[in-house]
């Protein structure tokens, strides 16, 4: 989950977000460091998967690169999203930097 950048032997964190839109839109993610700002844009690709005859809703895919480390990051999702949310990356990597992450999400939405 790292890059290199172009100049010189730094690296960088990388996050992929998905998401499950309510309505069709661009799989666009906005974010930033700071609450409630998201000058910074990303477009991503939008999916669906079949399984027998259940056809899935749109599926955003953006992928975030040239992440710092040990930030706290705020981000939407699409262009009308109200919600906020934010994630933190982990700390720089390093000899004596060890730790373990795990991530937990549900990518199934309930109509009833």
């Amino acid at each position: 989950m790292r890059i290199r950048s172009n100049s010189m032997t730094k690296l960088y964190c990388r996050v992929y977000i998905s998401a499950l839109p309510v309505q069709q839109s661009a799989p666009k993610v906005g974010y930033g460091i700071k609450q409630g700002d998201y000058s910074r844009v990303k477009e991503g690709q939008t999916t669906r998967y079949k399984f027998y005859n259940y056809t899935s809703g749109f599926i955003h895919r953006v992928t975030l690169n040239s992440l710092q480390y040990n930030t706290k990051y705020y981000y939407k999702i699409g262009e009308v999203t109200v919600r906020e949310f934010w994630f933190l990356t982990p700390p720089e990597i390093g000899l004596d930097v060890a730790y373990t992450f795990g991530l937990i999400g549900k990518l199934s939405r309930i109509l009833g």
